[in-house]
């Protein structure tokens, strides 16, 4: 015998209706030596219906979790950049207080710097959506608490809280 084919090919009847068909046929050749196919065609409508509505509710299921991804970054975001506000507005409102300079510079530069991460954020947030190559690099998280403390140290207080730096 010759050459098994079987493919899925949309077909059409005598009546013109279309449909899916799963179509296997092979190559024969009878005692004269003449070639013929023999095949067998199978409606498989319904089958082709199913896989393209399994198809349609996995790409549906597929972007539902992407959109609770997104959900999950920009809650993170939010929560990351209201922090930076806090930082910022706090250690402003403190520098507008102050009546030396020094004092004043001190919490400017707070503002300055954390207003920098503000913008590295932003600027990490551009390089995803682009997908480049991140850099990673080492930080000092000590200046981090720290600033974060001097925002926070009198709410602290207030709350019976005893830090390093009231010890000061």
């Amino acid at each position: 015998y010759g050459q098994l084919v079987n493919e899925e090919l949309q077909l059409v009847t005598l009546k013109g209706k279309e449909f899916w068909g799963s179509v296997t046929v092979v190559k024969k050749t009878d005692e004269k030596g003449e070639i013929y196919f023999d095949g067998i065609i199978e409606n498989i409508t319904n089958l082709k219906k199913s896989e393209e509505t399994k198809e349609k509710y996995f790409n549906q299921l597929v972007q539902a979790e992407k959109m609770v991804g997104v959900g999950t970054l920009t809650a993170g975001i939010a929560h990351e950049f209201n922090n930076l506000l806090a930082i910022l507005k706090g250690n402003t409102q403190i520098a507008l207080k102050a009546t030396d300079i020094t004092t004043k510079q001190s919490f400017m530069q707070i503002v300055l710097e954390y207003t920098d991460k503000a913008a590295k954020i932003v600027s990490d947030l551009l390089s995803f959506s682009r997908q480049t190559v991140s850099k990673k690099s080492v930080g000092y998280i000590v200046e981090v608490i720290e600033s974060v403390l001097l925002v926070t140290q009198s709410k602290l207080e207030k709350m019976n809280i005893i830090t390093g730096r009231s010890l000061q």
